[in-house]
Formats: structure tokens, C-alpha cells, sequence
């Protein structure tokens, strides 16, 4: 037996460990996104300001599934924005009401009611609104602003 080793060239010796280092970079990239799901986490991207500056625009979120009833106030969570929308909100919770159950939810940079600013509630909107200084229920309502 007759085992006689070929030397590599240096070329192919450098594609090998460009390769190998290249894999290894896009393997270093891709774990922040894949080992959450093995952990029963959801990756969300934050395409809005309304979290800042706690939570950047573009920032990534990973959110855990919990218990409504566990859920306390001041904690950060996700939620689908309507029934029938394909978008996801990240706020603050204001207020937890279990037995109703909804969140009262605000984004940090959302400071109108902090700020004694008036909020103007648009009927056809998307959810429920506890307070409100004027309701617009048809375009006409804006001209009494």
C-alpha cells in the first residue's frame, strides 16, 4: 500500500478557508434569528418610532407567548393591531384588565395625553379609545377642528 499525500496548491488551500470562513459568518448571522424559534420565541422587526428610544426603529424584538393574567403593567408587548391586520404592535402596558380581556397599551413616544396634547379619535379607526377630546365620524368633522 502505497498512500501518498498531493500537496494543495495555495490557491485551492485559500478558496477552502475563504469558504469555510464564510460559512462560518453567515451561520454567526443567521443564529440570532434561528435559535430563538427553538426556544418558542417570535422574532419581530420594529418598523415604527413609536417604542424610542427604548426600542429603535428597525430593532429586533423577541417576544415569548405568555398568560394574559401574567402579563403586568409596564411590560413591553406584541399584538396583532386588528382582527383581520397582519401587523404587529410593540407597546407599553398601561393597564392590564384581565376580566375584560384587553391591554391598554401605549408606545413610549406616544406622550400626546403626557403632554396634555388633545387626541383626536377617528370612529372608522382601529380598535377601542377610552378618552378622546373630539371624534371624527365623517370628513366634514375636521373642518370644526
Amino acid at each position: 500500500m502505497n498512500t501518498k499525500k498531493t500537496k494543495k496548491s495555495p490557491v485551492a488551500a485559500a478558496c477552502s478557508a475563504l469558504g469555510t470562513a464564510l460559512l462560518i459568518l453567515l451561520i454567526v448571522i443567521c443564529l440570532p434569528l434561528t435559535v430563538p424559534k427553538a426556544f418558542h420565541y417570535h422574532v419581530y422587526t420594529v418598523i415604527s418610532g413609536s417604542m424610542e428610544p427604548a426600542i429603535p426603529t428597525g430593532s429586533l424584538v423577541y417576544i415569548k407567548e405568555m398568560e394574559p393574567k401574567d402579563v403586568q403593567v409596564d411590560d413591553v408587548i406584541a399584538f396583532y393591531g386588528t382582527k383581520d391586520a397582519a401587523s404587529i404592535i410593540t407597546h407599553r402596558v398601561v393597564e392590564n384588565r384581565v376580566l375584560m380581556g384587553e391591554f391598554i397599551t401605549k408606545g413610549d413616544a406616544n406622550a400626546t395625553k403626557d403632554a396634555g396634547l388633545e387626541f383626536v379619535f377617528a370612529s372608522y379607526g382601529f380598535g377601542n379609545v377610552d378618552e378622546y377630546q373630539y371624534k371624527i365620524e365623517k370628513i366634514e368633522d375636521l373642518l370644526e377642528l
